[in-house]
């Protein structure tokens, strides 16, 4: 997604400003199954992986021409990556129902 910020222009005769253009993008995976391995035993397994990057472009503007030069150029890039395994054992004979060991 491209957005755009315009600057206020500058005093004291406002012929110039600033703007900033942004280009966001966002990626999020998820894979998530479930296995019952025998009686009353099961395998859940959770993986995700998520990536943020985002542009951002600052020009000055002289607004009498209208031209545009470059001033600034930002990169921001974030990665997320997530594993959750849980293992479950229900036993209906005894007091406790569920015992889960989970690894993150």
């Amino acid at each position: 997604m491209k957005t755009s910020k315009q600057g206020k222009s500058s005093t004291p005769y406002f012929e110039k400003a600033f703007d900033n253009y942004f280009n966001t993008q966002r990626l999020s995976n998820k894979i998530d199954a479930g296995l019952k391995l025998a009686s009353n035993r099961y395998l859940n397994v959770l993986a995700a992986y998520s990536v943020f990057d985002r542009r951002k472009e600052e020009f000055y503007k002289d607004l009498t021409t209208l031209s545009e030069n470059l001033v600034e150029k930002d990169t921001t890039r974030f990665y997320s990556l997530m594993l959750r395994t849980t293992f479950s054992k229900s036993d209906k004979n005894s007091k406790i129902k569920i015992i889960s060991l989970e690894l993150t």
